[in-house]
């Protein structure tokens, strides 16, 4: 098994199941969101940001837009207002490495 490890750590990873990134400003509210595929947010008044995925996004995004790892939820907010949208989505999907497969598209 270890020997096939070199091999594909060089292979580019297809995403069979994606969603699209979102074109317009977001709002807390709906920034939150978009961090769960629950029906809404918790009644019990806790912030998704502070939930395994909102530290994810906040400890991987936050650096693609000159901010620090893990900054507040408030700092991250308010940097994607400043950058908009259009900036935020070229930034965050150049750091993935994302293309757009070639052949026949669905």
């Amino acid at each position: 098994m270890s020997a096939l490890l070199p091999f594909v750590a060089d292979l580019r990873l297809v995403d069979h199941h994606c969603h699209g990134v979102v074109t317009r400003d977001l709002d807390r509210d709906g920034f939150e969101r978009m961090l769960t595929e629950a029906d809404g947010v918790s009644p019990l008044g806790t912030s998704l940001f502070d939930s395994l995925i909102g530290l994810a996004v906040r400890e991987r995004c936050a650096p693609v837009l000159d901010l620090p790892r893990h900054a507040p939820a408030v700092d991250y907010l308010a940097r994607r207002a400043e950058l908009g949208a259009a900036e935020v989505n070229r930034r965050v999907l150049r750091a993935t490495g994302t293309t757009v497969a070639s052949g026949r598209r669905h």
